[in-house]
Parts: structure tokens; C-alpha cells; sequence
């Protein structure tokens, strides 16, 4: 049997956890951000789940519905003109 450290078993998300604050990171930097730190390390956490997930064979359906759910998880900052109109006034 093919024994697994806790490292091998959870590096893929620490990878995505640290990407995601990289990206985080640098659209908080922008002035107009509409998506900071929080919301990418979400989304590439969702991302790497669903991904292994996907790989493990039984769930086929999870890498299409992953990426389905971080369109729709992340379409709210990017296209509603309420949230823009919200953000934007102070």
C-alpha cells in the first residue's frame, strides 16, 4: 500500500492557497479592485478541490462543476453594475 505524508497529501492546496494570495495580493495593490486576497485564494482553493477530485476518477463531473461555480462565484465583483455603483461611491 502507497503511504502518504500529510505534506504529499495537502501540497496541492498549500499551492494553491499561496497562488491564490499571490494574485490576491497583487489585485489589491490596483486601485479600482473589484476581487482581492479573500476571494482568489477561494477560488484556487475551489479550483484544487475540484481538480483532485476530478482525478480521483469518481467524480468525473467535478472539474466541469468547479469551474462553473468559480464563474459564478466570481461574476458578481466583475459584472453587476449595483456592486460597481456600491463600490465606488466611497
Amino acid at each position: 500500500m502507497n503511504e502518504m505524508t500529510a505534506w504529499q497529501l495537502f501540497e496541492p492546496y498549500f499551492l494553491a492557497i499561496l497562488l491564490g494570495a499571490l494574485m490576491g495580493l497583487e489585485r489589491e495593490r490596483q486601485e479600482q479592485r473589484l476581487a482581492g486576497l479573500r476571494t482568489f485564494i477561494l477560488v484556487t482553493l475551489l479550483g484544487s478541490i475540484c481538480g483532485s477530485m476530478g482525478l480521483n476518477g469518481s467524480y468525473p463531473w467535478m472539474v466541469p462543476a468547479g469551474l462553473i461555480a468559480s464563474h459564478r462565484f466570481s461574476q458578481p465583483w466583475s459584472t453587476s453594475s449595483a456592486l460597481k455603483k456600491i463600490y465606488h461611491r466611497g
